[in-house]
Parts: C-alpha cells; sequence; structure tokens
C-alpha cells in the first residue's frame, strides 16, 4: 500500500522545450548529413514531478540531521504543515502577523481599466495584451492607494513576464511603449 502511495504522489509530465523549435541535437544533424532532409522532430523535456513534500522531509530525516530549520511568512497553521511534511516539530515558534487587519484588502478583478479581462492562465501568461492591462490597472490602483500594495502572482514565470514585459530587468524587453 506504501507503494502505491508513493506512485500516485509523482506524475511525469512532458512539454515541448525551446518553444517548440526543431532539434538541434548532433542526433538532428547527423539525420540530415545521412539523408539530406532536416528532421521534423521537436525536442520535448520530460519531467518528473513529486506532488507529496512528506516523502522527501521522511528522506532527510533518515539521514539522521539534528535539526531541520523550517521558515516561512506563511506557515500558519503549523499542524497543516506538519502533517504534510510528514514530521514532528519538537519546537515550534508562530509570531502574530505584523500587518493589522485594517490595513488589508484583498480583491480579485476580473477586468482591468480598459475592460480587458484578466485572467491569468497559462496559455495567457505571456499574452501580451494580458500583460499590458494587468500594468496599466496596477499603475491607476497605486495612484489611489496609500502607502503601497503587495501583489501576488499564480507563478514566478508570470510575475518574471510581467516585470519583462512592463519593461523591468530584462534583455528581451522591446515591445511594452512601442
Amino acid at each position: 500500500a506504501h507503494c502505491i502511495a508513493k506512485t500516485r504522489a509523482y506524475r511525469v509530465y512532458i512539454s515541448p522545450s525551446n518553444n517548440g523549435k526543431q532539434s538541434s541535437s548532433s542526433s538532428s544533424h547527423k539525420q540530415q548529413r545521412m539523408t539530406g532532409q532536416a528532421s521534423n522532430r521537436k525536442e520535448r523535456t520530460i519531467s518528473y514531478w513529486c506532488f507529496a513534500p512528506a516523502l522527501a522531509m521522511i528522506e532527510l530525516e533518515g539521514l539522521g540531521l539534528r535539526s531541520i530549520i523550517v521558515t516561512s511568512g506563511t506557515l500558519s497553521p503549523m499542524k497543516s504543515y506538519s502533517l504534510e511534511l510528514g514530521l514532528k516539530f519538537d519546537v515550534q515558534l508562530e509570531n502574530p502577523h505584523i500587518v493589522k487587519p485594517n490595513q488589508i484588502h484583498v480583491r480579485v478583478m476580473g477586468r482591468g481599466v480598459s475592460n480587458k479581462e484578466l485572467k491569468s492562465t497559462y496559455d495567457r501568461r505571456n499574452d501580451k495584451e494580458y500583460i499590458t492591462e494587468m500594468g496599466n490597472t496596477l499603475c491607476a490602483l497605486a495612484k489611489i492607494i496609500p502607502g503601497g500594495m503587495l501583489i501576488f502572482f499564480p507563478s514566478y514565470g508570470v510575475m518574471d513576464a510581467c516585470i519583462e514585459g512592463w519593461g523591468g530587468p530584462s534583455k528581451n524587453s522591446t515591445w511594452l511603449g512601442d
């Protein structure tokens, strides 16, 4: 039963790599030299993901470590993290949040300042219209929100695409403002 539970914790994901460009590997070049034709095969990446953090943590614990220190601003409630990681925390320190409830306003916005959809799906993460609308909406909000904003992105990939699209630190940011 334990082996079945372990296999259910892993997933294999195959995705196109290099934005679907044709393979430039030596075998592709070799095939082209031998046949005189370019290969139509596209490169792919095979990923093997573990969705059960307890498997990794139990393995670490088995190494006989004296301490495992887990820190974060979002580990509350501790009991659920302990169960998820498969570890018993002998020592715990949990502090109250420094942001007061009256300083927080959470809102999900479906449309931006130009009434364009703000739907952050994987397919739209590099969509220029989405990134521009998100940036324009955040700029408009920043003008009326005192003390600044904290913005959560669904992933680092989306955050990086937005920063690049808004002209942030990137070698490739050329289209915004064209």
